[in-house]
């Protein structure tokens, strides 16, 4: 009976589960689009209630087996989704319609979102796609050229290092000019924490910023006008850079998977140097040129020196390597989503002994437990790993050895074959380093951690009116170890009870922010008259502490902790913190959908000033006119888009110059203070006044016009925007003289003032749209800025040393030098202009007196340029990028060092020292006669070594390669793509130094040299 009953159910069971096989069908069918009939690659299929389904492949196709009957959801990010049932069929062919309010940009201001085509905010917006996969360590970096009238300027080639950036020009002196970074909502904090107490990584500073990943990046808006920066009133006035991380999205459930490795190399751009025959036949030829006898040139130069050359360049470079890989896990339903991600970075600096490594995670979960109520939470950590090169303006530098040592006179190897410490008599290097000894014992260790949290929740109390509570976290440790071994140059003390030493900071940074607002949207009943409001009070504090603890006298070399070190050498901290009370109102009224007025105010208080100074406020209005709408516009068909819009505003700067101790921010100027560092009366502890205080220091404030006109024409296929603005900054600091009767010689004071203005333009275009999978667009951008100085003390000039002067209708930044005339071609002495720039000299003493020099350009770019192409035909895509600077002048004082007609003698020599100097009387030269003891000061600064910094960049080229879907779900997965990406692989330029791009201060002096790198990768996404 038992196995009567067995079989029977197993009848019974296969006879149903043939039924339900029987009951499947294959569907097959094209998605295309409605607007322009083109097949959607990627358009989701899945069987309406299960998770089972799949995707169109690159021509729209797509085939899926389901139930008869069952419905299919057809959907696609900005299209509305459709739900088709199967009745019965085989082919389903669907077409989707544009979701218009899906589609519509926003622009995210980090405390609330505007609709674009209502908003009168200038901004520049910079996707994900068009960030990620580039192996660079500097989200800024990866930002260039991206914006229109953003400028990032490399201020080293070493991983991790910071960037200068700018927006709109520069607008302060002495405060940062550089701005504030929004990550999801909270401002956070940027760049350098890391205390260099040893003062031996110096250019090669390391920025905060490195530590964020940019995989994890959903977008970046570049906020630049009146209308946005007043939002951040007393920090806005350099321009607000707005990030927002990935978060997931309901419906979908997605796991990412990337990886790419490959190899760095460092760019050298036009630089060469002689090699070590061509320095042997030069410095020959220059004593003999000077009326050194035959005899006595073969006896200091027999031929057997040629047997014993070294190429330092190649010894101080080598090709790195750089590897990325990334997990995201992203999903959700209509309750909760999440995003979740894991990365981890390492790149090798192109010169030994330095790199960065950087390991992160980023959450984000978001849920709606109730209809009235959303709640979120957000953790990013992040922990960097870095080797910092000593700087080339640092003995113990390789960059500086490479570039100064010459191949002819010093090697690094005794007759035994072992390595100079650099200290021996006979070692012919001036610096008293060998860099191939010591680098491989000596170092500088950055270790940085930062965590961002954010925590929100937000109440949905009438359908017009919200409350929000945000609270965030940012936290960073920041950790240096300087190492010098007591056998090298910098580790060899007076006695060997000092030689050896080790200096550790640690630098520990707390920032929390609390913002509470009410916000919301009310219309009229025909939605004729619309509103948006916003009041938020935000609170922000800081606290920062740091120690140094420097031991000497080291027990064994292999010992490298404090407690081992005999000699405590310094010690020494610090704690610094401000806070910011802020309350923002912002109402924006839209008519009829068109015509759109906005305005806010700000009132700040900030710590950093006095009790009777501490308050100030800011505002902006701003309009916007949709002009398409309107109904003269109905019947042409040349715009698809047409729209102006137009604001003005204040803002400010609420920053003082870095402490030039620690490198911090100083947050406290304003307060006259003591100090206890170092101060002793016999024997005992002490203290003397160290800052005399300002109470009526203030903001650095700036007004803005900004007026800007959008347009599209042929169904959107080309869009292009021209904005115009006008940016005035007074009441910038700037350190001034007082009477030495206070104890002082200088304070700061409000008393400068900076204009800003210039165009910016940017041209999008889908160039070719073809049904077979061929399409290319283009981004283009441009900006033009004019930087000059209004105002100063008493209108009083600035020197800057002897290349630089700040003076009223100048530019900041501008350099102020003798004028080059060239060669004498009676004699080959050197000639210098007089002030009528006709009469010669050649004296530098002359030239260089006040009235003979000359301002002769910035180191401020005047234009800038960005261009990227992509195209993809089936599974192939191709894009490259383009970047290009116009109107910076560069000082390379590189170069005056080493094409400095003799003055360097036995240094290395610029490839082309040796070509074209004067030899004969009545000879047109482009070089002055050169001399073992130099000509005249002929490598004094002067324009002679004043050079364009035009360039134009081949910044990044990619080619990839994607699966067809239906291939890619064969073996389980969603999606597969392979690509090669190259950065930095080609540089037009007629710059004859390094690279052209530079810091700020355009002063080319031994920079750690920018890379080339080439990676291959691979991208996965599971089903």
């Amino acid at each position: 009976m038992k196995h009567k009953l067995l079989k029977l159910f197993m009848v019974c069971f296969f006879c149903s589960a043939s039924m339900a096989f029987a009951q499947n069908r294959t569907i097959t069918g094209t998605v295309t689009s409605k607007e322009d009939g083109l097949p959607i690659p990627g358009a989701s299929v899945k069987i309406k209630g299960t998770n089972t389904g799949g995707q169109t492949n690159l021509n729209g196709k797509y085939t899926i087996s389901a139930p008869a009957g069952s419905t299919l959801v057809f959907s696609f990010i900005g299209y509305t989704s459709r739900d088709i049932a199967i009745e019965g069929k085989t082919n389903i062919d669907v077409v989707l319609s544009a979701d218009s309010k899906a589609l519509a940009e926003v622009v995210i201001t980090g405390y609330l979102s505007q609709e674009k085509g209502k908003s009168a905010i200038s901004s520049s917006l910079v996707k994900s796609k068009d960030i990620q996969d580039v192996p660079l360590t500097n989200i800024n970096d990866v930002l260039q050229g991206k914006a229109a009238g953003v400028t990032v300027m490399s201020t080293s080639g070493q991983p991790g290092a910071s960037s200068d950036v700018r927006i709109r020009g520069v607008g302060s002196i002495s405060a940062s000019s550089s701005p504030i970074y929004v990550v999801d909502g909270i401002i956070v904090e940027r760049g350098q924490f890391a205390i260099d107490g040893a003062q031996v990584a110096g250019t090669n500073s390391n920025d905060i910023l490195s530590n964020m990943n940019p995989n994890d990046i959903e977008s970046v808006t570049v906020l630049k006008d009146a209308s946005a920066l007043a939002l951040y009133g007393s920090r806005g006035a350099n321009g607000v850079i707005v990030i927002t991380t990935k978060r997931g999205k309901a419906g979908e459930s997605t796991i990412d998977f990337s990886a790419q490795a490959g190899t760095v190399r460092p760019s050298f751009g036009k630089f060469g140097l002689m090699s070590g025959a061509q320095t042997y036949n030069y410095e020959r030829s220059v004593l003999a040129l000077n009326g050194t006898s035959q005899a006595d040139i073969d006896a200091q130069y027999p031929a057997s020196m040629l047997n014993k050359t070294f190429d330092w360049l190649d010894a101080a470079f080598k090709h790195g390597s750089t590897q990325t890989y990334d997990l995201g896990i992203r999903g959700g339903t209509d309750k909760t989503t999440h995003s979740l991600s894991l990365g981890y970075f390492k790149q090798d600096g192109t010169v030994p002994n330095s790199n960065f490594e950087r390991f992160t995670s980023n959450l984000n979960v978001d849920s709606k437990p109730r209809t009235w109520l959303k709640v979120g939470l957000s953790f990013n950590t992040s922990f960097s790993n870095q080797k910092d090169a000593d700087a080339g303006n640092l003995y113990s530098s390789p960059i500086l050895s490479a570039f100064v040592n010459s191949p002819l006179h010093v090697y690094p190897y005794k007759p035994d074959g072992s390595l100079y410490t650099g200290q021996e008599p006979d070692y012919g290097g001036f610096s008293g380093d060998n860099f191939l000894y010591s680098n491989a014992l000596n170092y500088t260790k950055v270790k940085q951690f930062r965590g961002l949290g954010k925590g929100y929740a937000d109440i949905k109390i009438t359908p017009w009116l919200s409350a929000k509570q945000t609270v965030g976290i940012d936290l960073i440790q920041a950790a240096v170890k300087t190492y010098f071994d007591p056998t090298t140059g910098n580790g060899i003390g007076a006695t060997p009870a000092t030689s050896g030493e080790l200096i550790q900071t640690q630098n520990n940074t707390y920032t929390f922010t609390s913002q509470s607002s009410l916000y919301g949207q009310a219309s009229s009943k025909d939605k004729r008259h619309q509103f948006d409001y916003l009041v938020l009070t935000e609170y922000q504090r800081y606290n920062s502490s740091f120690i140094l603890a420097d031991g000497k006298g080291s027990a064994n070399p292999k010992l490298q902790e404090l407690g081992t070190f005999g000699t405590p050498n310094a010690v020494g901290g610090g704690q610094s913190e401000y806070s910011f009370l802020s309350y923002l109102g912002q109402l924006n009224y839209t008519f009829d959908n068109k015509y759109t007025l906005t305005s806010s105010i700000r009132r700040d208080g900030s710590s950093r000033f006095s009790a009777d100074n501490r308050y100030a406020n800011f505002y902006s209005f701003g309009a916007s006119w949709k002009i398409i709408d309107e109904a003269f516009m109905k019947n042409q068909t040349i715009f698809s888009d047409l729209r102006l819009r137009s604001s003005y505003g204040t803002s400010g700067v609420a920053t003082f110059p870095v402490d030039p101790v620690t490198g911090l921010p100083n947050n406290y100027l304003a307060q006259p203070l003591y100090t206890y560092s170092g101060i002793t009366y016999n024997g005992t502890a002490g203290s003397a006044p160290s800052t005399p205080g300002n109470p009526v220091l203030t903001w650095e404030k700036s007004r803005q016009f900004d007026v800007g006109l959008e347009t599209g024409f042929f169904d959107g296929r080309l869009r292009a925007t021209l904005d115009y603005y006008n940016k005035k900054s007074t009441s910038a600091l700037l350190s001034v003289p007082v009477s030495r009767t206070s104890g002082f010689t200088s304070t700061f004071r409000n008393i400068a003032a900076i204009e800003n203005k210039g165009y910016e333009a940017t041209l999008s275009s889908d160039n070719f749209k073809s049904k077979n999978g061929f399409n290319w667009t283009t981004d283009f951008n441009f900006s033009y800025n004019k930087n000059v100085v209004t105002g100063l003390f008493n209108n009083q000039d600035i020197a800057g040393g002897t290349l630089g002067r700040t003076s009223v209708g100048q530019p900041l930044n501008s350099w102020f030098l003798p004028v080059w005339a060239g060669v004498d071609p009676k004699n080959g002495d050197p000639l210098w202009y007089l002030a009528d720039g006709k009469t010669t000299t050649n004296s530098y003493t002359i030239a260089s007196r006040t009235e003979n020099r000359k301002f002769v350009g910035s180191s401020i770019p005047k234009f800038n340029f960005g261009m990227g192409n992509t195209f993809r035909y089936q599974g192939f895509d191709f894009s490259f990028f383009v970047y290009a600077v116009t109107g910076a002048k560069v000082y390379d004082q590189t170069l005056s060092y080493l094409d400095s007609d003799g003055q360097r003698w036995q240094w290395a020599y610029y490839k082309d020292a040796d070509k074209d100097y004067w030899t004969t009387p009545g000879q047109i030269a482009e070089r002055p006669k050169p001399s073992p003891n130099g000509n005249k000061n002929s490598s004094n600064p002067s324009t002679r070594y004043l050079e364009s910094g035009n360039y134009l960049r081949l910044r990044t080229v990619s080619l990839g390669y994607s699966l067809p879907s239906d291939i890619a779900h064969r073996l389980q997965l969603s999606s597969l793509r392979f690509f090669v990406t190259g950065v930095n692989l080609i540089t037009i330029t007629s710059y004859k130094g390094v690279d052209p791009e530079n810091a700020l201060n355009g002063n080319d002096v031994f920079k750690y040299p920018s890379s080339k790198s080439v990676t291959a990768g691979i991208k996965v996404s599971l089903l």
